[in-house]
């Protein structure tokens, strides 16, 4: 599973959330990747992470380290090759440009995007895309194996 920034940003405001529970746990027959990226854009968003928790940054950067502990990060800019980078422009330029190595990084590991942007989900599938998975597939997806 790739595990995109949002998936992340909700672990770390609630790791008891089944969200939390995926990434904090041990989960068997899964593992999880993100691109190096996903740790510059949690980064840029520390300050109304530790607002909406109430903490500080210090708080929120060891919440990061923990939620992140069973992802394995792939450096996008040494690894996918740039014809792979510009499809996955095409496919999400209509909805945020932020996920495109998101969905590089899935199809450059042939694995399924983790996300809860349902308006990206929407998007993504609507041009072919369909290696995306909810929360709640995963939960299904882990209880079933």
């Amino acid at each position: 599973m790739i595990v995109d920034t949002n998936i992340v940003f909700s672990a770390i405001l609630n790791q008891k959330s089944n969200i939390g529970k995926i990434l904090i746990g041990k989960q068997k027959n899964c593992e999880f990747f993100s691109c190096n990226y996903q740790k510059e854009e949690i980064s840029k968003y520390y300050p109304k992470i530790a607002t909406i928790a109430g903490k500080d940054i210090r708080w929120v950067r060891n919440m990061e380290r923990k939620v992140s502990s069973n992802i394995s990060f792939i450096d996008e800019k040494r690894v996918i090759p740039t014809k792979t980078i510009l499809e996955s422009e095409e496919v999400v330029k209509d909805v945020d440009l932020d996920d495109v190595l998101f969905v590089a990084l899935t199809k450059y590991l042939k694995g399924r995007l983790w996300t809860g942007d349902k308006r990206l989900i929407n998007v993504l599938k609507s041009k072919g895309f369909n290696d995306v998975i909810t929360t709640y597939e995963l939960i299904d997806l882990t209880k079933s194996k």
